[in-house]
């Protein structure tokens, strides 16, 4: 009879360091898996995608990360993670789960907004799976799914899951009922209309509720290699200049880096295509 185990990504630096931020990050692994696990049992008439355990490659906007999560990329560039998702008739099922009371909102507003863009056609459910009841935390659907022994996982160095996990469906659903969605073309198309309309006010707080977009960029000039960006979050301006194959950012010349990197030289090569 297949079994099917799982390690939980950090446990050997566990085992070695023995701190307390590496227990910490292998209880929160265990906990998510072990989630996971209730969640396939507790509604076996959702179709849940199958994660965490994965053993055929994946393809599309969504894929598998190395560990089996369920991510979804737009340009080669991961956007989202998602711990547990399915679908049941016209509905899509999306759960959340953390073991601790900090909860990034932000996150998850922004996870929301995506699953609401790609999938508009269904009415979505959300909840937050947590260890107990938090009183601070308002405005989400909770379950509750209490901790579990961690220490036997530890010891025999494995998570094991229900059989019924062969029966969860291949990512690849997800990506048949996902509409199209490309962040650099939406990035290319919000930016176009915020300066060419003179950087209306109006389009700007239509655009702040794309939560992916904190950047817009003056698109008529990236071919200069010396033009405009707008920070959405901080309402302020500056400009983005390349020389010498590298990108530099306003008067202090430091370079460009992280998403904004990512961004500018996408970006670019988009308008290179479209020529």
């Amino acid at each position: 009879m297949k079994e099917y185990k799982v390690k939980p990504i950090d446990l050997d630096k566990f085992k070695r360091y023995k701190t307390d931020n590496w227990e910490a990050a292998v209880k929160g692994q265990l906990y998510e898996l072990y989630c996971y696990n209730e969640l396939i049992q507790r509604y076996s008439d959702i179709q849940i995608i199958k994660a965490n355990y994965v053993d055929r490659k994946s393809k599309g906007n969504f894929r598998y990360s190395n560990d089996g999560k369920v991510i979804f990329y737009t340009e080669d560039k991961p956007l989202a993670e998602f711990d547990a998702i399915g679908f049941k008739e016209k509905c899509l099922y999306w759960w959340e789960i953390t073991r601790g009371k900090f909860l990034e909102k932000k996150s998850i507003a922004k996870k929301m907004y995506l699953i609401h863009r790609l999938f508009s056609k269904y009415e979505i459910h959300f909840t937050l799976i947590m260890p107990k009841p938090y009183t601070g935390l308002k405005g989400y659907n909770f379950e509750v799914i209490e901790e579990p022994d961690y220490e036997p996982y530890i010891e025999k160095g494995y998570f094991k899951f229900n059989k019924i996990i062969s029966k969860c469906a291949h990512i690849s659903l997800l990506n048949d009922q996902a509409t199209d969605f490309n962040f650099i073309k939406d990035l290319i198309k919000v930016s176009r209309a915020f300066y060419s309309s003179g950087k209306s006010r109006e389009i700007l707080e239509k655009i702040k509720k794309n939560l992916f977009i904190t950047r817009l960029y003056d698109i008529e000039k990236v071919s200069l290699l010396k033009f405009n960006y707008y920070d959405v979050t901080d309402d302020t301006e500056g400009f983005i200049e390349m020389k010498n194959s590298m990108l530099f950012v306003d008067q202090n010349g430091n370079k460009v880096d992280g998403k904004r990197k990512y961004e500018v030289l996408s970006i670019m090569s988009s308008l290179a295509k479209r020529k």
